[in-house]
Order: C-alpha cells, then structure tokens, then sequence
C-alpha cells in the first residue's frame, strides 16, 4: 500500500486499464482479474442478508432511527405492521 501510495495519483490511474499499478507489479496476472473495469455488484447477496435480518434491522431502526429520536414518530409500532 505505502509503494501504491507513494506514486503520484495521476500516475497511479490510467483510462485504458483500471489497476494499472497491480498488473505492473504482477505481471502473471490474469488477463481478466487485471482488466476489469469494475468492482462487481453484490446486490443479490445484499438482498438475501436483508432479508435474513430483516426482523433485527427493523427493531434497530424503529428504536433509533433519526424521526424517533427527534421524537416525529413513537417507538412502538402500528398494530396493523406487525405480524
């Protein structure tokens, strides 16, 4: 990271490839893992955690979420949204 950092940023970033610095050092790289152009999407992975933790989150936010603690809404829930 220190030798990464220590190159000018204008140097460090290029328009043709996206970690030019990483295919330099490691030259056996891969063609693709050193040619992306992006980081990847994690949605579908982001989704299914929410999903799983849906309950927890809720209560978290219902508690301490800013329009309850600025006191715009209660703490308790509506009777019709609980389940």
């Amino acid at each position: 990271m220190r030798a990464a950092f220590a190159i000018d940023p204008l140097e460090r970033r290029s328009v043709t490839s996206f970690k030019p610095l990483l295919a330099a050092a490691i030259p056996e790289l891969p063609v693709w893992l050193a040619s992306h152009t992006s980081k990847g999407s994690f949605t579908r992975q982001l989704i299914a955690g929410v999903r799983q933790q849906q309950r927890e989150l809720a209560a978290g936010l219902i508690t301490t979420g800013p329009f309850v603690t600025s006191g715009l809404v209660g703490r308790k829930p509506h009777p019709r949204t609980q389940r």
